[in-house]
């Protein structure tokens, strides 16, 4: 039989999936593992049809499946699309009594418009969409695992988790596993200690004292987080990104668009986003209109553009950028 998972978070998806095959007396660990970025289709229809040597089902995972959503864009392997023996691909599912199961793991979610999507529903592909927890999961699983070890790990220790891991689920468990190690009572100072604020909370830290005139403590905050081991390029396409959010909210904004209706806007273009969130955003940008966004935006890919091709040092172009940020803001 084929199954295939989906999903916004690859880490969950792939929980889910071990999690299915388990109660199947299945092992993930001993299954036969493909990478569609790597190994051709065509690879994976014929193990599926070829005899096990023990006489057992099969059971054979193809990872990375970028060919069924368009959320990947620029997947690019040694096969050529053309190459791909998608119709055998299809042929699987219609196969009766087969003496395999077949575990599609798409990096992403499906995109219902692609052809192969399409005629894999047709097939009577089995399909589960691995959906997000929500906080209160995420909060009865660290409970759960606490007391799987005798610890214990408070309420605010575990929203601060949560917030400084963004929902990702795997990064999610890797610190609470860490945590639990570390201490046989969590606390939210303990989160504190160990777990760092995710690039775009310290970016947005940094952008925030900008947008208040705060130029001194914008540049502490930039350095703190080139210390903390980031890269400064990376620091860069982080301020991009809070930059263009800006312009699209104030864009969003200036259309009469309310907070809560920009907020699902953002949501559907990645991670969650409340409503909260916009009001102080909007708040922040009340000295800065969108003319001086562009200027910010353009400016920021003249920096890219010297530290990629003039090889020019990216710290002292963006420290430069940082105090000369005033020029940006219109006067109160």
């Amino acid at each position: 039989m084929v199954f295939l998972y989906h999903g916004r978070d690859a880490g969950l998806t792939l929980h889910v999936l071990k999690k299915d095959m388990a109660k199947k007396g299945e092992d993930y660990l001993s299954s036969t593992r493909y990478d569609a970025y790597r190994d051709p289709v065509g690879d994976v229809v014929s193990d599926c049809l070829s005899l096990s040597l023990f006489g057992d089902k099969k059971v054979v995972v193809l990872s990375n499946c970028y060919f069924l959503t368009q959320a990947i864009k620029s997947a690019k392997g040694p096969v050529k699309e053309a190459e791909q023996d998608y119709e055998g691909l299809l042929s699987l599912p219609g196969l009766s009594d087969a003496s395999f199961d077949l575990y599609l793991l798409v990096p992403g979610l499906l995109s219902p418009s692609l052809e192969l999507v399409k005629e894999l529903k047709k097939a009577g592909v089995s399909i589960k969409e691995c959906l997000a927890p929500k906080e209160e999961d995420f909060l009865a699983l660290g409970y759960q695992r606490a007391k799987e070890r005798n610890k214990t790990i408070d309420k605010a220790a575990l929203s601060l988790l949560l917030s400084r891991t963004g929902g990702d689920y795997l990064l999610f468990c890797s610190y609470l596993d860490l945590l639990l190690t570390y201490t046989d009572a969590v606390r939210a100072e303990d989160v504190e200690r160990l777990v760092y604020k995710p690039l775009e909370d310290k970016s947005y830290e940094c952008v925030s004292h900008l947008l208040k005139g705060e130029t001194g403590k914008a540049l502490l905050s930039y350095r703190n987080v080139r210390a903390q081991g980031t890269e400064a390029l990376l620091v860069l396409l982080s301020f991009v990104s809070q930059f263009r959010t800006m312009a699209l909210v104030l864009s969003l904004n200036r259309q009469g668009e309310g907070n809560e209706e920009i907020a699902r806007t953002l949501s559907k273009k990645g991670s969650p986003v409340k409503p909260g969130r916009i009001y102080y955003m909007l708040k922040d940008m009340a000295f800065l209109p969108m003319e001086s966004l562009l200027s910010i935006l353009a400016d920021l890919g003249d920096i890219e553009e010297k530290v990629k091709l003039e090889k020019d040092d990216p710290d002292v172009l963006l420290e430069l950028f940082l105090l000369d940020f005033r020029k940006y803001r219109k006067a109160r």
